[in-house]
């Protein structure tokens, strides 16, 4: 996949599959920081601390990143999609978009002090909405279709298939 500049993170979000996703993403930006990157999403959710870490290498990576959900994309998972460059923040029909922030079963659910506040924080920042608001949907685990994704402000526009974001 890496030879036509895309990236796939499916299943649990782990510091591991957050640490080569952002390794891939590093890879391609320095063989040409021009062309973009597609990152297919299709988790549900996973460690905040490493989804959050991957969410800040999207973010400010130096070439555009094109995102694409499939399936689902959950909590944190959906925070990475979320940072894509905008205007270039894609979902397929059926997927579903869930701001619940609980990890997935067999996940340790210990985290930090406050970095699930910094989480909703960065959601908020994503989607342009006031942090109360988000944190209000992230307690009530609401949970979206693509095209409330797109008025919620965590996805761009919906698409009928990946090559549609070519």
């Amino acid at each position: 996949m890496l030879s036509i500049r895309t990236i796939l993170l499916n299943g649990v979000l782990d510091e591991a599959g957050a640490e080569s996703a952002g390794a891939q993403l590093r890879m391609l930006e320095e063989l040409d920081p021009e062309a973009p990157v597609r990152l297919c999403v299709s988790s549900p959710g996973g460690d905040l601390a490493a989804g959050l870490g991957l969410a800040a290498a999207v973010r400010d990576a130096g070439c555009p990143i094109w995102t694409l959900c499939m399936g689902q994309a959950r909590g944190v998972a959906l925070l990475v999609a979320a940072s894509g460059t905008p205007g270039r923040r894609h979902a397929l029909p059926h997927t579903y978009l869930s701001l619940e922030l609980r990890p997935p079963a067999g996940v340790d659910a210990a985290a930090p002090p406050g970095l699930r506040d910094l989480v909703v924080g960065e959601l908020a920042g994503r989607c342009g909405r006031a942090v109360d608001d988000v944190t209000e949907d992230v307690a009530a685990g609401r949970v979206l279709t693509p095209e409330e994704g797109v008025a919620y402000g965590l996805v761009d526009r919906v698409v009928t298939s990946a090559g549609e974001i070519r």
